[in-house]
């Protein structure tokens, strides 16, 4: 009998920046870590000491002072994550910072593209109604701020 099924991933040094504690404990360390993250620009969404878990709500990125003219630019947001996990060796603090370009127009142009067909088949709901703006909006993950998740690690480690 073979089973399927599917979890994320945990986090990992390929996907995070971490550093390593030889002690303390996961309810300190999320503090601290909610604290560097505020003192980064983000508000906290999430802190949940149980899955070891801060996130932060989205925030908005400023373009860049090249960029700043330019109305064309897509809009830009950062969205950080801390987790805090046990191992042999003391806890891992591991911490994400992505940086995101909203890419709804391009999404929407290139959607027709995606079917199998080319009679107009779409439901009402497929059409964006029903729902609200934040839920059609498509956000696309275009690179990481690993400055910011140095530094976010280094005011939770105090090092």
């Amino acid at each position: 009998m073979i089973l399927g099924g599917c979890a994320a991933p945990g986090p990992t040094a390929m996907t995070y920046s971490v550093r390593r504690v030889s002690q303390g404990d996961v309810e300190g360390l999320l503090n601290a870590a909610s604290i560097a993250l505020e003192a980064e620009g983000f508000v906290i969404e999430k802190s949940d000491p149980e899955q070891g878990l801060v996130t932060t709500r989205p925030a908005r990125v400023e373009p860049a002072a090249a960029d700043a003219g330019w109305s064309g630019r897509p809009a830009q947001r950062s969205v950080a994550q801390v987790q805090v996990t046990r191992g042999e060796g003391g806890m891992s603090i591991f911490c994400k910072v992505e940086i995101q370009r909203q890419t709804t127009e391009a999404y929407r142009l290139f959607q027709q593209a995606r079917t199998r067909t080319d009679l107009p088949d779409e439901t009402a709901i497929d059409r964006d109604a029903a729902t609200t703006a934040e839920q059609n909006t498509v956000w696309e993950t275009v690179r990481r701020d690993k400055a910011a998740e140095r530094r976010v690690l280094q005011a939770i480690v105090g090092k």
